[in-house]
């Protein structure tokens, strides 16, 4: 039997990079948004918002620029490359 290989889409690498960088922006309209108007609980919002979606931005491009298989089928059985 010949091993089976799941890679990632590049099509839904992209549309997720994508998202990550709509909602990165709207953290930062929010932060500013809250800034200019001296909105404590919009600067929070906005601040968590960039904690969250930063690092998930750049784990999307990372993914994205070096891809590899999501999953190995083959006789020995199963290897899910993506929980490593």
């Amino acid at each position: 039997m010949n091993e089976i290989i799941i890679k990632q889409s590049k099509v839904k690498s992209i549309g997720l990079i994508i998202l990550g960088i709509v909602m990165l922006l709207a953290c930062v309209f929010v932060l500013a948004f809250g800034t200019i108007h001296k909105n404590i609980v919009y600067i929070i919002i906005g601040i968590i918002g960039m904690g969250f979606f930063v690092p998930c931005e750049i784990y999307s491009v990372k993914r994205a620029l070096n891809p590899k298989p999501l999953l190995v089928i083959t006789e020995d059985g199963i290897t899910d490359i993506n929980c490593k």
